[in-house]
């Protein structure tokens, strides 16, 4: 990892630290179709986290048994192991991950369930941050099941709470 992307790293994390205490407010993490996904920008570079019920993702939220459940959630790593497959950044931003990742786990709930979710992150670089204007999630076409992405934006002079769905789809950073 690059010092600039340490800085960043560590900026996201601090927010993050931040954020998900007030997601977490109200039993909201866990409910079927809506995702959550915290993003901070800060000059040429995008941190972001996003977290979903795996049921919105591979239709169930246990521990993958079957041979056709570890292929389907294989398939949702890889997927979600990539953020250019899942949103579209402007051209002209030139917006680019510099780190990604994904992974499944199993979660207990405060009512001794276990629930399965994905988690994934990224850091993207942009060349002319200034033309990134906007942001297209695709993954509700990848996801059939996902309804809602609550998204937590934190830009460098303030932050917004935005919810999107299959009518809105774009994230618009000049609100």
């Amino acid at each position: 990892m690059t010092s600039r992307n340490s800085i960043l790293g560590a900026i996201y994390f601090a927010w993050i630290a931040v954020l998900l205490p007030s997601m977490a407010s109200g039993g909201e993490v866990h409910e079927h179709g809506v995702g959550h996904m915290n993003i901070a920008i800060e000059g040429s570079g995008l941190s972001m986290e996003i977290e979903v019920p795996a049921a919105d993702i591979v239709g169930f939220e246990h521990e993958a048994g079957t041979d056709d459940e570890k292929a389907q959630v294989a398939t949702a790593i890889k997927l979600l192991s990539d953020p250019l497959k899942i949103m579209v950044f402007d051209d002209e931003a030139g917006c680019l991950p510099s780190e990604a990742a994904a992974q499944f786990e199993l979660e207990d709930e405060d009512n001794g369930e276990k629930h399965a979710v994905f988690i994934a992150e990224y850091i993207l670089v942009c060349d002319q941050p200034e033309k990134l204007q906007a942001i297209t999630f695709q993954y509700f076409e990848n996801f059939s099941k996902a309804e809602e992405l609550d998204v937590n934006l934190i830009l460098e002079n303030k932050q917004l709470h935005i919810e999107l769905d299959r009518d809105n789809e774009v994230l618009d950073l000049n609100q």
